[in-house]
């Protein structure tokens, strides 16, 4: 209720305009875990900060027409859009804490395109495209670069009847009208409706996706009917079944996904229904209703916001999902110290612990289903929390004296003493919450323990890695602990571990990496896998080393304080450092959570891709070769593909991929010709030397390493000297070393006495003076061709066709400075001038230049791609390794090579800043 007065005070009930006072109506709502944007009738944006309980106005300026849509978005940045009764469409880029990006509030216009009021927003996940649908009929599609300061809107849709709602995912766009309800597959461009026949009725009818979704061919729609009927559909627009909820005059309208599967929230002006549990009606006065996680809130009349949910305003956003605790003496201001998550709420009475767990910083507390403990700083003392008596209070029993860590199960308590040993407490309760504490023999001191569903792992003041063998019902205790070789045999310096669900285990390194492994169980308590597998958060959290050791530091120098520890112990707590590990990782039902250590938590729902990068060495060579190059094609006669590689200039190898041998083939260079670049397909090798001379070697079915190398004649190009060669499987493309393109029909020599193809010139793109391209990659089918210049700028050709191989223009892909490019059949990947590798997401043929870069986890020396999108590299030190990759969640599975859909690449996890 603090929140809606202070909404209320803030926003003026009229303002002035000239000698004239006009009334001031809030005409548009939406809500999200962070923020409250109320639209206004006099084109202010109002903005309340729940976490700051603080409200900022934002004016469109210009014309002050009426709000007539609000849309939240928080991804890279925190993003408000805004539509008007005029048609005008404004985007708000707030200020970000985050290093690196925004620091002062931007705004983007999107004029002209709309004739009508604008009635529906929608966001895509990253921020990069918003939707605008208008009361004409009309849809417009924006494709944003905020770090170009850039808006591209294009008339997408044009219906004959007003746009009601939208939302977008996995490329499809979900579109109701008052007539009826469409899906728009970006990708191929089609538009497909939801049953056979408009409406026969026309109204405000709703429609939104079911959520928790891994790729587009699983959508599912949910849409309004008359009649209050709902019908499920797929992306096809084919009818699943049709509810009817009640029989009634009264209509559904909007419709959204609530707080838990199967529940579906639909208002119109009237009512609002919560579908399977309560409808609530009113007098007729509902302007907006938007819904967040358990919350509800109600923009009813001009003026009255009304918040419906089973939780207090400021614990809703963490209710269903998590507890976050912080450790140290100046709240949450200094960082977030310590993690933990559970599945549902604790509470012992339905209340929340909002006093113990959220006001009180000078205590780290720890939660379980049926436990909740919390350590005292200043004493270093554990407290067990009682069941809460019928007048509401709380009685906290004193567990243990001189703890420096706590770790619960349902019925367990693992203790870390300061002194460094290790104390276990069993058969406890929520009547029962503390017991007697038994020592528990222990190969080294602990800093961090982590117990889940009948299995404990430690880690060590060194960092190494412990399992506890032995724990069943009858043997809370265990029998032993077993040293985990998988931790050691990766060389990774682990800093906290956490038990998730469905036998995953979750560890942050040293470097700020976040790895897991599966198959995690009470009788293997090791795991099934044989190594970590690990996840890229870097682009999503900006999670790097600097801000861990920053976070590390402050809970060491914390408890150092309180301990009376010397300085040089807290400065070298690295390696020495034996108290309390804070815990920055945690997983629940949601997904995984991980705290940046700038005071902010980050969440990945739904699948997750982890990488492994597996050492190879082929047969006949040592672990200790040292590889330069590697490049890949299609084998002209059986599956697989072939692996060219070389340990130097003047030597060059065939490996199969389907030989499980690895046997490499020695393969002859031409007499006196040190290769400085090789291009394969199908049926040819192209080799370029350092005087930009080119050899090629034909593929075949009866030979598929080729017989020889044929010099090809460059006499057309006179003195051109080329510095990049590429080949598709019908074409070639090359660079000179003035950075002109070439293009040319055909991978195979001729007969001299035929006539050669011709080499043909195309513009480069326009670029400043000493500016140029060096290096030029075309796709296995021809179909993308991307290029580099000297400066690391990344660039595409667009319009390329069967009728127009050439293509027509260049376009700028910004984003990242790339040292080298590599092509799959359907996407792009890239090693950055650190060695850091990416993938464009979004690349089609209706969107050659993608939507966005996402960084994969590795570090090499030499990149190459399989035409199927298997990931081959040189590593630092030069050995040869493979991608392989495992998906989550899932049922445990065998490790899968980086095909094109089992690898899970194109399920790009997404990451939330909460």
């Amino acid at each position: 209720m603090m929140m809606m007065m202070m909404m209320k005070a803030l926003v003026f009930l009229q303002v002035q305009r000239g000698f004239r006072s006009v009334l001031v109506y809030l005409t548009a709502l939406d809500s999200s875990s962070d923020f409250l944007a109320v639209g206004s009738s006099i084109g202010m944006l109002y903005l309340y900060c729940r976490r700051l309980a603080h409200m900022n106005k934002y004016s469109l300026e210009g014309k002050c027409d009426a709000i007539t849509a609000v849309k939240l978005l928080s991804c890279f940045d925190d993003l408000v859009a805004v539509g008007t009764a005029s048609g005008r469409v404004a985007v708000f880029q707030l200020v970000s804490p985050l290093p690196g990006r925004n620091k002062q509030l931007r705004r983007f216009d999107v004029i002209g395109l709309h004739k009508g009021s604008v009635t529906s927003l929608a966001w895509s996940t990253n921020g990069m495209k918003l939707f605008s649908g208008d009361d004409k009929g009309r849809v417009v599609f924006s494709a944003l670069d905020l770090d170009q300061g850039v808006c591209k809107p294009v008339l997408l849709l044009e219906e004959s009847s007003g746009v009601v709602q939208m939302e977008y995912s996995h490329q499809v766009l979900l579109v109701s009208t008052q007539q009826r309800s469409l899906l728009y597959c970006s990708q191929r461009q089609e538009v497909h409706q939801l049953g056979t026949k408009p409406r026969k009725s026309s109204g405000r009818f709703g429609a939104c996706f079911l959520p928790a979704l891994c790729k587009q061919s699983d959508l599912q729609v949910f849409a309004a009917r008359p009649g209050l009927r709902l019908w499920r559909s797929d992306t096809y627009g084919t009818n699943k079944f049709t509810v009817t909820v009640i029989t009634t005059e009264v209509l559904l309208g909007l419709l959204s996904c609530f707080l838990r599967e199967g529940w579906i929230l639909s208002w119109n002006e009237y009512s609002i229904y919560v579908l399977d549990c309560v409808t609530l009606e009113s007098s007729g006065d509902i302007v907006s209703v938007s819904c967040c996680d358990n919350e509800i809130f109600i923009l009813k009349g001009d003026r009255d916001i009304i918040r419906l949910s089973n939780s207090p305003e400021g614990l809703a956003s963490n209710c269903e999902y998590c507890y976050c605790y912080w450790m140290g003496y100046s709240g949450p201001g200094c960082g977030i110290l310590s993690l933990q998550v559970t599945d549902r709420c604790l509470d012992f009475t339905g209340g929340l612990l909002s006093g113990d767990v959220f006001s009180r910083w000078r205590y780290h507390h720890q939660v379980s289903r049926n436990l909740l403990w919390k350590v005292e700083q200043k004493s270093m003392t554990a407290f067990a929390c009682a069941k809460v008596s019928v007048k509401g209070k709380r009685h906290w029993y004193k567990a243990v004296e001189q703890t420096a860590f706590v770790a619960l199960s349902d019925d367990s308590a693992w203790i870390i003493r300061t002194n460094g040993d290790l104390y276990l407490q069993t058969g406890l309760s929520v009547e029962r919450p503390c017991a007697r504490s038994v020592k528990v023999e222990s190969p080294c001191v602990f800093s961090q323990v982590c117990v889940r569903g009948g299995v404990v792992w430690a880690l060590s003041e060194h960092k190494a890695l412990f399992y506890r063998e032995g724990l069943n019902s009858y043997c809370s205790e265990g029998e032993g602990w077993k040293y985990d070789t998988v931790s050691e045999a990766q060389g990774l310096e682990l800093m906290c571990v956490a038990l998730g669900g469905g036998g995953t285990a979750w560890a942050l390194d040293a470097s700020g990496s976040l790895w897991f492994r599966t198959g995690i169980c009470s009788s293997r308590p090791q795991g099934e896998d044989d190594h970590w597998w690990q996840i890229s958060i870097s682009d999503y959290v900006v999670f790097d080393q600097g801000s861990l050791f920053q976070t590390l530091l402050q809970a060491t120098q914390s408890v150092a304080t309180v301990t009376r520890a010397p300085v040089e112990r807290v400065v070298a707590f690295l390696s020495q450092y034996s108290q309390c590990q804070p815990s920055l990782v945690s997983a629940n039902a949601s997904g995984v959570w991980v705290a940046s250590g700038r005071n902010q938590m980050h969440l990945a729902r739904g699948s997750l891709v982890g990488t492994f990068w597996q050492n190879v060495v082929p047969r006949g060579t040592v672990s200790a070769t040292r590889w330069t190059f590697i490049t890949s094609s299609a084998v002209p006669h059986r599956e697989g593909t072939f692996l060219w590689l070389a340990q130097s200039r003047k030597d060059l190898f065939c490996v199969w991929d389907q030989d499980g041998e690895l046997r490499p083939s020695s393969v002859p260079l031409p007499p006196e010709v040190e290769l400085s670049h090789l291009s394969a397909c199908r049926d040819a090798l192209w080799g370029l030397d350092s005087h930009g001379r080119v050899s090629i070697r034909t593929l075949s079915p009866s030979c598929p390493t080729g017989l020889h190398w044929t010099p090809l004649d460059l006499s057309q190009l006179g003195s051109v000297r080329l510095v990049s060669v590429s080949c598709g499987s019908q074409n070639v493309w090359a660079v000179d070393s003035r950075g002109v393109v070439y293009f040319r029909v055909g991978t195979q020599p001729l007969n001299p006495s035929m006539m050669l193809p011709a080499w043909i010139q195309i513009e480069p793109p326009a670029q400043s003076i000493g500016v140029q391209l060096v290096s030029i990659q075309t796709s296995p089918n021809d179909r993308l061709l991307w290029a580099l210049d000297n400066r690391g700028s990344v660039f595409v050709r667009t319009g390329l066709s069967d009728e127009m191989p050439v293509g027509t223009d260049w376009e700028l892909v910004p984003g990242l400075v790339v040292s080298q490019l590599v092509l799959s059949c359907r996407t792009v990947w890239v090693r950055c001038v650190n060695g850091d590798l990416a993938r464009r997401y979004g690349v089609s043929d209706r969107n050659p230049a993608g939507d966005y870069w996402k960084k994969i986890p590795g570090n090499t020396n030499w990149l190459t791609v399989t035409p199927e999108d298997e990931l081959w590299a040189v590593t630092l030190i030069g050995g040869l390794s493979r991608r392989l990759t495992k998906l989550l969640p899932q049922t445990p599975c065998k490790p899968t090579s980086s095909g094109p859909v089992l690898n899970g690449d194109d399920v790009d996890d997404e990451w939330e800043l909460i």
